[in-house]
């Protein structure tokens, strides 16, 4: 357990303080924060949400950090931001890094080159032509970004070239970062993300979080050929295997299956083939609920046995069979749907 409390020099060198759960402090480069400073958490809260960036509020989760075991040292003020969102009376407290890291997607690289100054002017250029301005990317992890085809990099860096709002956000992180804060200026733009976090006495503490899409409703600096309307972060596959289904939720939200509901469903299932066979039947398929109701991929969502890897092979057992249309129809007796409602 660990978060990253402000930033600071040390030497000629700038580098991120983190305070351990033990109340050490321990001091990491820049390079490293697209892997620390947020608490390492495994998820009981996943969510594909619509919400609005103008609907954050700034605060600072000292509060929520104590109760997560991770005390500040008296000598230590935290400037690592986070930002309060109230959803259908659910409370969510999102750090700043971890919108960084999505913002400032793929590549540890390109996090690292948004803390210091002239990021946009490192990592791509304007070209004026006859029908308007193009951003032109030169930064190599660019590159290697399309390559995998698994993150939008190039129109994500041409919103922040060429839109007012992602200028605004590229410079905040290292204007912020000047003084030692973790904190960004967040777009005035709806956007459709996953949430996952732990709750924490009615708090959701997110530790993770992964843009969908996002409404552009600026105009462009420049004259552009073909205006941005919408932000797909993530290439159409990565969105397709996001889809969600119309799981029957319990009263407070949940999918898992009840003992009374279970006693029913382990009288349909049948004994896997291959390493599922080993595993709590049960457990896997609550994974398997909570992973088309929340709307994230296979690899995205958390598991109570097994990996992912079980829980798509043991559903596709189960679609190829039959099997999961009546477990479906189930759960569809068991929770009325003006529960749902």
């Amino acid at each position: 357990m660990e978060w990253v409390a402000d930033l600071t020099n040390e030497g000629d060198t700038v580098v991120a303080r983190i305070v351990k759960d033990s109340g050490e402090v321990e001091t990491v480069p820049l390079k490293d924060l697209h892997l620390r400073g947020v608490p390492d958490l495994t998820p009981d809260f996943t969510q594909r949400l619509r919400v609005d960036f103008r609907d954050f509020t700034p605060v600072n989760p000292t509060p929520e950090l104590a109760k997560l075991g991770v005390q500040m040292p008296a000598l230590l003020a935290n400037k690592h931001f986070a930002y309060e969102l109230d959803v259908d009376g659910v409370r969510l407290i999102v750090p700043a890094l971890a919108l960084m890291r999505e913002f400032f997607n793929p590549s540890r690289y390109f996090l690292y080159d948004a803390l210091m100054p002239q990021v946009l002017d490192r990592v791509c250029w304007l070209k004026h032509g006859e029908s308007g301005v193009q951003a032109v990317f030169c930064a190599p992890w660019a590159t290697d970004a399309r390559a995998r085809k698994l993150y939008n990099c190039e129109r994500n860096l041409e919103w922040m070239a060429l839109y007012p709002s992602g200028r605004r956000l590229a410079n905040s992180v290292h204007h912020n970062a000047s003084s030692g804060c973790l904190q960004l200026s967040l777009p005035a733009a709806g956007v459709d993300m996953i949430f996952r976090g732990v709750i924490i006495e009615g708090a959701v503490f997110v530790t993770s979080v992964a843009l969908m899409t996002m409404d552009i409703e600026e105009e462009p600096l420049f004259e552009v050929e073909r205006p941005l309307k919408k932000l797909m972060f993530r290439s159409r596959s990565v969105q397709k295997s996001a889809s969600k289904l119309d799981i029957p939720c319990h009263p407070d939200g949940t999918v898992a299956v009840t003992p009374c509901e279970w006693n029913e469903i382990c009288h349909l299932i049948f004994v896997p083939r291959g390493p599922e066979a080993q595993l709590d039947q049960r457990l896997v398929l609550d994974g398997i609920l909570r992973k088309f109701h929340c709307g994230t991929g296979w690899r995205a969502s958390t598991y109570g046995e097994g990996s992912w890897w079980n829980a798509s092979s043991l559903y596709r057992q189960w679609k190829v069979a039959g099997v999961f249309e009546n477990i479906m129809d189930v759960l569809r007796r068991s929770r009325p749907a003006d529960s749902n409602s």
